[in-house]
């Protein structure tokens, strides 16, 4: 047999097949060359030494383990629709004298072939795109970086490495459902799922149950820390709850329209009804496939979007002041610091402005009712306690709060009682209820249950320090002084100040906890929030690449196994205008199901990643709302133009 034989007959097979293989070799390009583009822009980022490098870097370098992992995901998804649509032409080859190891040769090239032509075209896609994609990085970030065409070998190696392994392992699995099934029946292989299905409550059932489960785990979170423990637990709930309902739900669904005498007994819906019914399995699983990758680009890309918009509206509420000074313990005195700050700030010929100060404690105490302790014990709800005095509360908010001795002000995102509290073994008789004041900083912001107590003097604050050294915290508590300030005069020489003094007042005030200014937190968002809406838009596009050839091959498959069925009913009197408006009768009562799926599981997630969002410093649902909105919005209109097209390849299937 000619050397050659195996390789040139892998070559025709592909381009015989090239309404399947081209959009397969496409997707693969394109998932290689995202790979590659994030791969080289973390190398590039880590050798660039900017500031702030180092935690961009290692964040990217995550995303690339997670784009790896979701990439030879989407290998395999795909060529499972390939492989239904070839098992026929298989089966054939063999009933014509081809053994297995023949069939596996044969298969080997053309895996071989396709590997090829998708790292070579993935890999020049990248090397286009990523100089331009690292620019646009830097600019998310706001940073400046001297930019020099390279092609990191690292990142070549890296993908060619992955998508060889990728690759292996599809031909492998490909290669073992070759040897495990007998010709007749890969012969027979695109006609499985002819069956009409029997209705399984019980997976119904489940499905609601399951999916119940993950709404209710998402809705009632009440804290970040809630909903980072449980939201995992409640989206593995929900993707069951899905594939069960697509499965059973939508048989039953398509069973009482089929029910429906005056429904089902039209040409148009006669063909739809009993094409989806007659394989309701695979494309139940499809179709589940399709909600839960809508599910995860609209939440990835709400999400991510609204961080970056609203990153400026973080900080401010952070920074009550420009700059920010924390000290504790013995030598704390807010005169002293007032000076060496003015000092400081003279060396550059600017003054203080906008000054802020106040004492504050924080405690982690046990809810039990009307009571905050302070022995944790195991299984107990913490609470995150803040107290300041009455003097500073009435400086700081312009108030004229009157508090005796044995009372307080509250505010708690918890019920407490409306007249008495008990925090640390005093007991308070609660005489107003107050807003959260700007200039306590919220640090945790949600992430627990929270109060905030403003007492009479810095007695209290001490008692309540001296009861909690009891309990032998990690931590020793502390009466924290915050002095906050803004500086006179322009931008760029506050910033050479407020570089400065963190090391001068270091040598000047021996109880120095802290030096903070909004310039460099503000360098830090940008890196943090930048390089998180960056890698959110890689997965966005993976998910989209798997969406678009999930819904691709959905449609190339019902072509082909309505082609016969279609032909018989333009035999029988249906016109080509009947045949396309019950196709896309077919679309609007059967596949745009997984978008609605995907509006109610955002909708249920809803609660959850606000939480989320709050680990980021974001409190402001009405932002995530908008942007999940107008990312819904776009997809939408994505999701409908992709129908169009597979709906058309679809016809010409099935009129062909």
């Amino acid at each position: 047999m000619n050397k050659f034989f195996y390789p040139r007959l892998a070559f025709q097979n592909i381009r015989k097949n090239k309404s399947i293989y081209l959009p397969y070799l496409l997707a693969g390009s394109m998932i290689t060359g995202l790979y590659y583009i994030l791969s080289s822009i973390t190398i590039m980022v880590a050798e660039s030494g900017a500031k702030g490098s180092g935690a961009m870097g290692y964040l990217l370098a995550l995303s690339t383990y997670i784009a790896a992992f979701f990439s030879v995901i989407i290998l395999f998804y795909i060529n499972s629709f390939v492989m239904k649509q070839r098992k026929k032409e298989l089966g054939l080859y063999c009933i014509l004298g081809m053994e297995r190891r023949h069939l596996s040769l044969m298969m080997m090239w053309e895996v071989a072939l396709s590997f090829a032509a998708t790292l070579a075209l993935g890999i020049l896609f990248g090397c286009l795109m990523s100089q331009m994609m690292f620019l646009v990085l830097m600019k998310i970030v706001h940073m400046q970086v001297r930019l020099t065409f390279q092609i990191p070998l690292r990142s070549v190696a890296g993908t060619a490495g992955l998508f060889f392994g990728g690759y292996g392992l599809v031909l492998f699995y490909d290669i073992l459902v070759v040897y495990r099934t007998n010709p007749i029946a890969l012969l027979k292989g695109s006609r499985h799922g002819e069956r009409e299905p029997k209705a399984r409550w019980l997976v119904a059932l489940t499905g609601v149950a399951t999916l119940a489960g993950g709404y209710g785990l998402a809705i009632t979170c009440r804290s970040a820390v809630e909903a980072f423990n449980v939201f995992f637990f409640a989206v593995l709930l929900v993707i069951v709850g899905t594939y069960c309902l697509f499965t059973a739900g939508i048989t039953a669904l398509l069973k009482l329209l089929k029910g429906n005498r005056h429904f089902y007994y039209r040409p148009e819906n006669f063909i739809s009804v009993s094409g989806m019914m007659y394989r309701m399995k695979q494309n139940a699983a499809g179709l589940a496939s399709i909600a839960i990758l809508s599910t995860a680009v609209l939440v990835v890309a709400g999400s991510c979007t609204s961080l970056v918009v609203g990153e400026e509206d973080v900080l401010r509420r952070l920074f009550y002041r420009d700059g920010e000074v924390q000290c504790a313990g013995e030598g704390a005195d807010v005169g002293q610091l007032r000076e060496e700050v003015l000092a400081q700030a003279r060396i550059y010929g600017m003054g203080v402005k906008d000054e802020s100060w106040h004492a504050v404690t924080y405690h982690t105490m046990r809810r039990a009712g009307d009571r905050l302790d302070f022995d944790l014990e195991p299984g107990a709800v913490p609470v995150a306690v803040t107290c300041i005095t009455r003097e500073d509360y009435n400086r700081e908010s312009g108030n004229d709060l009157m508090l005796a001795p044995g009372q307080a002000a509250v505010w708690t995102n918890f019920s407490v009682p409306e007249d008495r509290i008990t925090v640390g073994g005093y007991e308070y008789q609660i005489v107003e209820r107050v807003e959260y004041p700007a200039f306590v900083i919220n640090e945790l912001n949600g992430m627990s249950d929270e109060a905030l107590l403003v007492v009479p003097s810095m007695e209290d604050l001490r008692g309540l320090l001296q009861n909690e050294a009891e309990y032998g915290r990690m931590f020793e508590p502390e009466i924290r002084l915050v002095y906050r300030y803004n500086l006179e005069g322009d931008e760029e020489r506050q910033r050479e100040c407020f570089a400065s003094m963190a090391e001068g007042l270091s040598k000047s005030v021996p109880a120095l906890k802290r030096t903070d200014d909004i310039y460099q937190a503000r360098e830090s968002f940008f890196q943090l929030y930048g390089s998180l809406f960056f890698v959110g838009i890689f997965m966005v596009l993976l998910f989209l690449i798997m969406t678009v050839m999930i819904i691709y091959y959905k449609q190339i498959t019902e072509g082909f196994d309505d082609h016969d069925r279609f032909r018989i009913m333009k035999q029988v009197g249906m016109s080509d205008r009947e045949v396309k408006k019950t196709i896309d009768r077919q679309v609007r009562q059967v596949f745009f199901l997984p978008l609605f799926t995907a509006y109610l599981h955002i909708a249920a997630a809803f609660p959850a990643v606000c939480q989320l969002l709050t680990m980021f410093q974001l409190n402001q649902k009405g932002l995530f709302a908008l942007c999940t909105v107008c990312a819904g919005l776009l997809f939408a209109l994505f999701y409908l133009t992709v129908y169009r097209l597979t709906a058309r390849t679809y016809y010409e299937i099935v009129r062909g």
